[in-house]
């Protein structure tokens, strides 16, 4: 299951408003560090962010989270879990 584009194109805009960047700058191959100049606090504080903004979406041991790509895979992994859970119930 993919993520929705309107997911993904929401955090696109979150990251880009974020950052103060053009939204078309991230891409999913862009690079948090290389490409968009995101350091390590910074990183915390928009997972943080996206945290507040995607409802079930935790950060508590998250993996090696590179490219935007990798944010919106983890999204979507954490948001299918989280599906399956509820369904469980």
């Amino acid at each position: 299951m993919a993520i929705p584009d309107c997911t993904a194109d929401k955090l696109r805009k979150l990251i880009a408003g974020y950052l103060g960047v053009d939204a078309s700058r991230v891409t999913d191959e862009a690079h948090l560090s290389d490409d968009l100049g995101i350091e390590w606090l910074d990183q915390i504080e928009l997972l943080l962010i996206i945290e507040d903004e995607f409802a079930g979406i935790q950060f508590s041991d998250p993996p090696a989270i590179e490219l935007v790509g990798d944010l919106l895979r983890y999204i979507e992994m954490t948001s299918t879990q989280s599906n399956l859970i509820s369904a469980a119930a």
